[in-house]
């Protein structure tokens, strides 16, 4: 992938920071009760959102620990990672140990609101990848295709399209919602505090008391 798209489709930092503020939020949530926010990350976030090797393992660790009911501390979650027995060449380009790269986690700190705004980013950075592997996928059909006859040709590039697309539609906040509680609670309350005749009043007292009548401008169906 093009260097020029890496900001837009992978960041340690915000990996890091992520975890930061997970590791923020479980400590603060140990000492003072307040509330952790591992649950509000760990429901958007995915193993394919993270990039990097050693934040994903750090990321799975933590949530083996929280699970196992145990405090998050840099020792055991070092020894942990260590463990599992695992090369990290994200680790090995910096030529950093694990405990050294754990430790740095937990010298800064992240306010747990902002984590989840990282968890986020994280996976609009993964809308970002399979939306442009998916360009790509369609650049090289449109490539080969050539003596496609034209109707097939249209119909296979909006499968392609439109499969990657929906992929993400469970992540979008767009379910129907039942608005008749809230309208019968409008016109509940109009009803107990009609307003002032302000248009050109009609036969209906009814009417003219939940609408003012009827006004310039406004369409009504009876």
């Amino acid at each position: 992938m093009s260097r020029s798209l890496d900001g837009i489709t992978r960041s340690p930092s915000i990996e890091r920071n992520l975890l930061k503020g997970l590791i923020t939020s479980s400590l603060r949530s140990e000492s003072d009760n307040q509330k952790d926010i591992f649950p509000d990350v760990d429901a958007v976030v995915r193993q394919e959102d993270f990039q990097h090797d050693i934040n994903y393992a750090i990321y799975s660790e933590i949530k083996q620990l929280k699970l196992d009911d145990k405090p998050i501390d840099k020792i055991l979650l070092s020894h942990r990672v260590r463990n599992l027995a695992m090369s990290f060449p994200s680790l090995n380009e910096d030529d950093m140990e694990i405990e050294e790269y754990v430790e740095a986690l937990f010298l800064d700190q992240v306010e747990p609101k902002a984590a989840v705004e990282f968890a986020l980013r994280m996976v609009r950075m993964r809308a970002n990848r399979g939306i442009l592997n998916k360009c790509k996928e369609i650049a090289g059909y449109v490539r080969e295709s050539s003596t496609e006859k034209f109707g097939k040709f249209i119909s296979h590039v909006d499968s392609l399209w439109n499969e990657q697309i929906m992929s993400y539609t469970e992540s979008v906040d767009d379910h129907p919602r039942d608005v008749f509680e809230d309208a019968e609670q409008i016109i509940e309350e109009l009803g107990n505090e009609p307003f002032e005749e302000a248009g050109l009043t009609t036969p209906f007292t009814e009417f003219n008391n939940l609408q003012g009548g009827l006004e310039n401008g406004q369409i009504y169906a009876f």
